[in-house]
């Protein structure tokens, strides 16, 4: 047996949670309160039943969120094949409910006992291992552990045993063969000796055997009355049953007439049927033919709507070709329009070129000659021009000049009139003067450049004598230094003279230059009035701009612009000559050609959808067209079975056809009342054979029951008679002692019937458990306890060898011979022993009960060498029933595969 699913609707922490693809080995892993062993209580609640709320300290594992309680599971391999048990708290007083492959339900009583072979203690005893019944076997006493785990072995439970035990000591209370206090003993010897006191007592009485023999007689005859009483009434009973069978029969008779008078041999069974389908096909077949025509005319309709579509097809080729040539239409419009634009704008910049500058159409253009001229005319003018220059700047440096000498001849006068003045005096004047010296060289030196250096030295030698002491003079020295003063003076003047005389003559070269200019300047308007230019312009702008060259490049641009225009609208002309067929068409002729231009999209997308729309119109036209020869081809076919039903009725018209179906109808309900007539005839034939004359029949019944009446008659004197004698022998028995012993022997006799009946119950139920306990050590207890040893070898790593059976109890042997009883040994050992039993029990008994074992955290207490062995054990012994591994250890995952672990949160 093997669980494949467990669906929780509510347990515990579980709601609404299923667990699929179990493995015949599969690992529940998961931390404490993490519902591990919450899916181990819920396994075996649908197995045996909810959790008593009585029993105290018991986890009922009701849900908390109000789910409903309980769930299934889904079994495989059962003795009904792949079954689902579900339970659900109060829902069918708590019982299970059954569902089988096919469907079918079934609440089910005693679970245990119907489908799954043993009984809930005996399913925690041999199949559920934890962790604390483990640990509980420390605190058992040597005498019990022997006896427990001698239980185990020999049928993997004590329970056997002991109820095999109570039951012979309840029997023995009752009875021992050679016992005499036991109460069935004790009965059985009173019994006995009452029974001869009872014969003593029954000889004395002499009359009380005629008496007997007179009340046997009577009640032999009582006893041949009643019988023939009851064969009276028995074939009253046949007569009353013949009677009213008859109108059955006759009934049954007259529709057997009835049903053979009406021949529909040639009629099929379900002609009815095939004749309504038939019809029903016939209807559909005609309401989606006029469907389908009211769908082709409506269709039709809007096909002829699309007016352009056959214009359009017929044309399609020029549209395409026209729709080919849009985008190159679509810039040669645009061309158009920038050339005009262009040529507007280049025209507009001719003429407000010349009106700008008052240009004429008879501009002389410059050419290398004329250009030579100009330059001629340029070049005597700048040279002109340069020597004016010259001539300004040295009359500049004259009035310079004169500037200087002036000051310079006032200083040397005053200076003349202050010699009569105090030496301080004197001397802070020269200081004056020397200072005004030297700042008359520096503005020379910046206004006359050529003479820079020298002013540049005068102004430093007049700044060093300024700060020079003058000595006090002497008479002689007073002299000398007018005669010097007076000197100088002499040479100013003759120098300012000089000056003068080269401004003069300065300033008569600066007028000659003036009149050559003027010269030159009207020789430049002649030519410039000689070849048609305004005077406004130079002829160095002339010489730079040529406007008549630049004139002339406008005017060839504005004329390859108009050649242009030209060849664009050209090209137009003929795109709009190509499209005069759909301007005539549409009477668009009207429209200006961009206008048109422009529309031209919108018609060829509008005639597209329109050709589009008028194509899937004609495509349901014809896709209507074809349901229809369908639909005619399918209703010619109906018809055709129609006459084929027809005709195989041997029927010319529908009328015949219904008349025929409406007596085979009637012919069906007359043979459901014969076969009804018939069950109730069923197993009468005889009767109806023996009593076939109703009238007969009542005539016989009336002389039974006269006979009938006259026994009873008879009965009764027979048993006023049967009265009379038992009270004349009621009173011999009262008379004497024999009526107590008799009635006291009646009373111990069911007493001892009583006694004997409860100890041949437990008498037999202590046999038969022996039996079964034999049975086990016979077929079974070898491969058993070979199987017990070669685990227990394998988990002590060959510590321990051998697990010896003796009346005494169970032994253990040691790798180096010790015998050891298992209160010597470990814990762990014990431990080792349990499980060693335990799995040895359930491989070799998995033909009797193969239930899922369940294993919460059982081995906590085993190193990991122990582990390994486990682990090995259990896939072993997966291969004979499923195993469900409820652990926390993490390890786990690392030694089975992903698919036997469900990892719960």
């Amino acid at each position: 047996m093997k669980i494949e699913k467990i669906e929780i609707y509510g347990y515990g922490k579980w709601t609404q949670t299923t667990f699929s693809n179990l493995q015949d080995l599969h690992l529940f892993l998961g931390n404490n309160e993490a519902g591990k062993s919450t899916i181990a209580s819920f396994i075996h609640t649908i197995f045996f039943g909810f959790p008593s709320r009585r029993k105290k300290d018991t986890n009922t594992y009701e849900p908390k969120m109000g789910e409903r309680y309980g769930g299934r599971l889904t079994l495989s391999g059962t003795r009904y094949g792949t079954v689902t048990i579900e339970r659900v708290k109060n829902r069918d007083r708590d019982k299970a409910t059954l569902t089988h492959q096919n469907g079918v339900q079934e609440i089910v009583e005693n679970l245990p006992r119907y489908l799954l072979g043993v009984d809930s203690a005996t399913y925690d005893d041999l199949y559920t291992f934890q962790v604390d019944r483990l640990l509980n076997l420390r605190h058992v006493k040597k005498e019990e552990l022997n006896r427990y785990l001698m239980g185990i072995g020999a049928t993997g439970s004590e329970l056997f045993l002991n109820l095999a035990d109570g039951y012979r000591k309840e029997a023995q209370k009752t009875f021992k063969p050679s016992g005499k206090n036991p109460e069935l003993n004790k009965k059985l010897a009173e019994t006995e000796k009452l029974w001869e006191q009872l014969q003593v007592a029954k000889r004395n009485n002499n009359n009380y055997q005629t008496l007997l023999l007179k009340l046997e007689a009577i009640q032999e005859e009582l006893q041949q009355g009643s019988t023939q009483l009851t064969v009276l009434e028995k074939e009253n009973q046949a007569l009353s049953e013949a009677i009213r069978l008859g109108d059955y029969y006759q009934e049954w008779r007259a529709l057997s007439e009835k049903i053979e008078s009406v021949n529909t041999r040639f009629l099929p069974p379900d002609a009815a049927k095939r004749w309504e389908r038939l019809q029903v096909s016939l209807t559909d077949y005609l309401n989606r033919l006029s469907a389908v025509n009211v769908h082709v005319q409506n269709e039709q309709k809007i096909y002829n709507a699309f007016e352009n579509n056959n214009w359009y097809t017929e044309h399609r080729s020029k549209w395409q070709a026209l729709q080919d040539d849009y985008g190159k239409t679509q810039d040669l419009f645009t061309e158009a329009h920038t050339l005009t634009n262009q040529m507007n704008q280049e025209e507009a910049a001719l003429v407000m070129y010349k009106r700008q500058y008052g240009f004429g159409d008879d501009m002389v253009q410059l050419n290398p000659e004329n250009e030579a001229t100009i330059q001629a005319l340029l070049a005597e003018e700048e040279k002109l021009q340069n020597q004016m220059a010259l001539v300004k700047q040295r009359i500049a440096t004259c009035y310079t000049e004169l500037d200087s000498l002036e000051k310079r001849l006032k200083d040397s006068e005053l200076q003349q009139q202050a010699s009569t003045q105090s030496p301080t005096s004197s001397a802070n004047k020269m200081r004056i003067v020397w200072w005004g010296i030297a700042a008359v060289a520096i503005v020379a030196a910046v206004v006359l450049p050529e003479f820079r250096i020298y002013a540049a030295i005068a102004a430093l030698a007049a700044i060093g004598l300024s700060f020079m002491k003058p000595k006090a003079p002497a008479q002689t020295e007073a002299y000398i230094a007018e005669q010097t003063r007076a000197s100088r003076l002499r040479d100013l003047r003759e120098d300012e003279e000089a000056v003068q005389e080269r401004l003069l003559q300065f300033l008569n070269e600066q007028e000659s230059l003036e009149l050559a200019l003027e010269q030159e300047q009207e020789k430049q308007q002649k030519w410039l009035v000689t070849a048609n230019y305004p005077l406004t312009f130079s002829l160095q702008r002339v010489l730079d701009e040529n406007p008549a060259a630049h004139i002339t490049t406008l005017q060839t641009a504005l004329k390859e612009t108009a050649t242009r225009l030209d060849s664009v609208e050209l090209q137009l002309t003929d795109w709009e000559t190509r499209t005069a067929f759909i301007r005539e068409y549409f009477q668009f002729n009207h429209l200006e050609p961009k206008t048109f231009f422009e529309r031209f999209p919108e018609l060829h997308r509008q005639l597209e959808v329109e050709q589009a729309q008028a194509k899937n119109s004609a495509d349901k036209i014809a896709d209507f067209k074809a349901e229809r020869k369908e639909l005619q081809k399918r209703l010619d076919e109906t018809n055709a079975k129609r006459q084929e039903m027809l005709d195989g009725a041997n029927v010319t018209s529908e009328t015949e056809f219904y008349e025929l179906i409406q007596a085979k109808e009637n012919q069906t309900k007359q043979q459901q009342r014969r076969d009804f007539l018939a069950e109730q005839l069923a197993g009468k034939e005889t009767l109806l054979e023996q009593y076939p004359d109703k009238d007969k029949a009542e005539n016989k019944r009336t002389q039974n029951q006269l006979k009938m009446n006259r026994f009873s008659e008879k009965r009764i004197a027979l048993q006023e008679e049967e009265v009379a004698l038992r009270h004349d022998i009621s009173i011999l028995e009262d008379g004497g002692t024999y009526s107590s012993l008799l009635q006291d022997y009646a009373i111990l006799e069911t007493e001892v019937r009583e006694l004997m009946v409860e100890w041949g119950k437990k008498v037999i139920a202590a046999e038969w458990l022996e039996e079964t306990l034999r049975h086990g050590k016979e077929d079974r207890l070898p491969h058993i306890l070979t199987d017990m040893r070669t685990y227990f070898e394998r988990l002590t790593d060959g510590k321990y060898t051998q697990i010896i059976f003796q009346k005494s109890g169970l032994k253990i042997r040691q790798n180096d011979g010790t015998v050891f009883e298992p209160f010597e040994l470990s814990q762990g050992t014990i431990e080792q022993l349990y499980i060693a039993m335990r799995f040895a029990f359930i491989k070799n008994t998995a033909d009797i009960a193969n239930m899922p074992i369940l294993v919460d955290d059982g081995f906590v207490n085993f190193d990991n060498t122990r582990k390994e062995v486990v682990y090995e054990l259990l896939r072993e012994l997966s291969a004979t029933a499923q195993i469900f591994f409820f652990t926390f250890d993490r390890t786990v995952v690392q030694k089975f595969s992903e698919e036997q672990i469900s990892v719960l949160n």
